[in-house]
């Protein structure tokens, strides 16, 4: 009886799971400023907001956007209150390759009174077992 229950679960390797092969996010973006900017200094101050998703390959390297967006460049007191974030949901749900990841990416730029610019960028893959995955965004 032994030899049979192993036999089975050789014979069930070799049969493709497509369930693993399927992803499903749901993914939760929150928005908003770090804080209320009422200073002087930050009068002239401007963000963008740039998010993607992708899936990468680890296999090859290769990056496939499959949805993404951008804030345009706008004063930085424009955002969302920290208080009451913009908030934006995305589902995924696609058939991936065996070496395919889901990457999500955020980006944000500043520009400064004195046309100084400099930029924040963040990435990460979302493990296939993460159902629902919540990013803030804070500027």
């Amino acid at each position: 009886m032994l030899f049979f229950v192993s036999g089975c679960i050789l014979e069930d390797e070799t049969i493709p799971d497509v369930v693993n092969n399927r992803i499903e996010h749901t993914l939760n973006y929150r928005i908003a400023r770090a804080k209320e900017y009422s200073e002087a200094i930050y009068d002239q101050t401007q963000a963008s907001v740039n998010l993607s998703i992708s899936l990468e390959d680890l296999g090859n390297g290769s990056n496939t956007v499959i949805w993404d967006t951008v804030f345009s460049m706008r004063s930085i007191r424009e955002y969302a209150a920290p208080s009451d974030p913009l908030k934006l949901q995305k589902n995924i749900a696609r058939t991936v390759g065996p070496n395919e990841v889901l990457r999500i990416s955020s980006s944000i730029q500043y520009l400064d009174q004195n046309n100084t610019t400099w930029s924040e960028a963040k990435g990460e893959i979302v493990p296939r077992d993460v159902r629902v995955k919540q990013i803030d965004i804070s500027l």
